[in-house]
């Protein structure tokens, strides 16, 4: 048969498998296979990002790089999603805008056609 003459797959790698138990716990049950490592990048890259401003951190506080405690990881994670992710405005100013907006009345439409 064909699984006599085929080489053995090689095992997932932990971290590729962690993240498909993320999607199926999230109810997603089909996925292209590229979408485990375009999130398996995003999770490397966030985490060496968080992890640098951290050990920052924990320097400016007099400790060394590499002694990071939790504080500094979680300032570290909330400044970089506030880099990288801005916040809606808000919707009081939403509101204002399209009062604004709103208040200018739309052109007669032409009795005409073109």
């Amino acid at each position: 048969t064909m699984a006599e003459h085929s080489t053995p797959a090689e095992p997932e790698p932990r971290d590729a498998a962690a993240v498909r138990h993320v999607l199926q716990s999230m109810g997603v049950e089909t996925y292209e296979p590229r979408v485990v490592h375009q999130l398996l990048e995003f999770v490397y890259r966030y985490t060496s990002e968080v992890v640098q401003d951290a050990a920052l951190y924990a320097e400016h506080a007099g400790r060394k790089s590499g002694d990071l405690t939790a504080h500094d990881a979680r300032l570290a994670a909330k400044l970089w999603s506030q880099r990288r992710f801005a916040p809606p405005p808000p919707r009081a100013h939403i509101d204002d805008v399209a009062s604004v907006k709103n208040a200018t009345p739309l052109p007669g439409v032409s009795p005409t056609p073109g």
